[in-house]
C-alpha cells in the first residue's frame, strides 16, 4: 500500500513496495551516492558495482523478506529499504538514501511504512545495526517516542526498537 508524505521542501515522497522492475532503476541510485553513504549503508567498503548488485537482489526479494523503494513526485528512485524476517516476532532493517534527499524526510517515510507492514505481521521488535557515527540512522531509529535498546558490539551498535505488543 502507498504511503505519501509531504514534506516542508515541497518534496512528495511516495513509498511503495518494490518491485521486480525496480532492480533495473537501483543503478541509478547507486551512481548517486557518496562513498560515505554506500560505506554507512553497508558497514564497510563495497564497490558499486557489489551494491548494485546487493540492492537489486533484495528488491527482488521473495518470501517473508521485503524491500520498500521511496520516490519523488518526478518518480525518481530517492531511497531503499530492506526488511529481512529473522522470527515470525523479529525483524531487521537497513536503509539507504540518495545523498541530496538525506535530513528531508525519505528515512522517516521508509521507516513509518516498515514499522506499519510490520505491526501487520504481528511483529514485535526490529533490529538495526550501524556505526557509532551514523547519527543521523542512530536519530531515526529513535524518532516517534518507541521504546529502544542499544547495544554495543564490535566497534557497531545494534539497535532494538520495540513496535508491538511485547509477549511479557
Amino acid at each position: 500500500m502507498p504511503h505519501t508524505s509531504d514534506m516542508v521542501s515541497d518534496m512528495a515522497i511516495r513509498v511503495r513496495r518494490a518491485a521486480a522492475g525496480d532492480a533495473d532503476r537501483i543503478d541509478a541510485l547507486v551512481r548517486s551516492l557518496s562513498p560515505g553513504s554506500i560505506l554507512r549503508r553497508f558497514m564497510g567498503g563495497v564497490s558499486r558495482e557489489v551494491a548494485v548488485a546487493e540492492l537489486s537482489r533484495e528488491v527482488r526479494a521473495g518470501g517473508t523478506d521485503f524491500a520498500l523503494i521511496a520516490e519523488n513526485s518526478r518518480g525518481e528512485l530517492i531511497g531503499e529499504a530492506y526488511v529481512a524476517m529473522l522470527t515470525p516476532h523479529d525483524a531487521e532493517a537497513a536503509f539507504v538514501v540518495r545523498d541530496r534527499e538525506q535530513h528531508h524526510g525519505v528515512g522517516t517515510a521508509l521507516l513509518t511504512a516498515i514499522v506499519a507492514e510490520l505491526r501487520a505481521r504481528g511483529v514485535r521488535t526490529l533490529h538495526a545495526d550501524t556505526t557509532p557515527e551514523n547519527v543521523a540512522m542512530l536519530a531515526l531509529l529513535h524518532e516517534g517516542g518507541l521504546a529502544s535498546h542499544e547495544r554495543y558490539l564490535n566497534g557497531m551498535i545494534h539497535v532494538s526498537v520495540q513496535i508491538g505488543e511485547s509477549s511479557t
